[in-house]
């Protein structure tokens, strides 16, 4: 995670080879490009981090490979529980030699206790209908009418607004007539105390409601900016190895629910 430049907005590939991207390359064969995600941390922290990470090199931990870069965002719409990744090789009984290799996504309830109807998923089918989702939301038409629907299933917040705004305003008169009696000496120490504290708590509490009515009523983003992050992650797709694709994908999608069919929904990280 510390090493990954999807958290400063940045999408890189050719860092790492081999199956699941397990082994790193050479740092000169690596691309990488700026401001394709959202940042969830500034480029100075990241660089900080890339610091600290590189004077601890005596503590080594086990390469994790990535074969199945849905796992942890694949939940089953019939039971619930997450769909992890499996990996089958199957070799010849004879001369032990390699055949194929075949991976799957399994409903965890249906594997540990067989309490689950969805089927074992190919992989790459799964991959190639969420891929083909995210594409479709590349339209910033259609991400803008996903944001309109969004707004319309949303309440109307606009009246608990204006009372919010209008005892937040009450609240800070009140802050400041109680300070002006304090220093025309009609209100002692001990009672001013007590008022602040109680007026200035509660202008922190209307504060924040009203940050997260404001937060509600408005788009989470302009359409065309997260189309063209769909439009790139679906170009790049075929050039990156499984630990590249798990990386990108989870910086656009919080959850993938798969129901019978199969069919996918995707919950991308901007929905609620």
């Amino acid at each position: 995670m510390l090493r990954n430049p999807v958290y400063r907005g940045a999408l890189s590939w050719g860092r790492r080879k081999g199956q699941g991207g397990s082994k790193p390359q050479d740092a000169d064969r690596a691309v990488t490009i700026e401001d394709v995600f959202p940042a969830l941390v500034s480029a100075e922290t990241w660089e900080q981090a890339q610091a600290v990470r590189k004077s601890r090199t005596h503590l080594r931990t086990r390469a994790v490979t990535a074969e199945h870069p849905l796992t942890g965002i694949l939940v089953c719409d019939l039971c619930g529980s997450l769909i992890s990744g499996h990996t089958q090789n199957r070799y010849d009984k004879r001369t032990k030699e390699h055949r194929w290799t075949v991976r799957h996504y399994r409903c965890r309830k249906r594997v540990h206790n067989g309490g689950c109807s969805l089927p074992f998923l190919r992989a790459d089918r799964i991959e190639a209908m969420v891929l083909e989702r995210i594409a479709a939301f590349a339209d910033p038409k259609l991400l803008a009418r996903r944001l309109a629907q969004m707004a319309a299933d949303q309440p109307d917040t606009s009246e608990e607004m204006k009372s919010v705004r209008a005892r937040l305003r009450k609240a800070r008169a009140d802050m400041k007539r109680v300070d002006q009696d304090y220093r025309a000496g009609e209100l002692g120490p001990r009672a001013y105390s007590r008022q602040i504290e109680s007026l200035a708590a509660e202008e922190e509490s209307l504060a924040a409601q009203l940050r997260d009515l404001e937060k509600r009523s408005t788009p989470p983003f302009e359409p065309r900016v997260h189309a063209a992050q769909y439009r790139r992650l679906v170009q790049l797709w075929p050039r990156m190895n499984m630990g590249e694709r798990r990386e990108a994908i989870r910086a656009l999608v919080r959850q993938v629910r798969v129901l019978p069919g199969p069919e996918v929904q995707i919950v991308f990280r901007w929905e609620p």
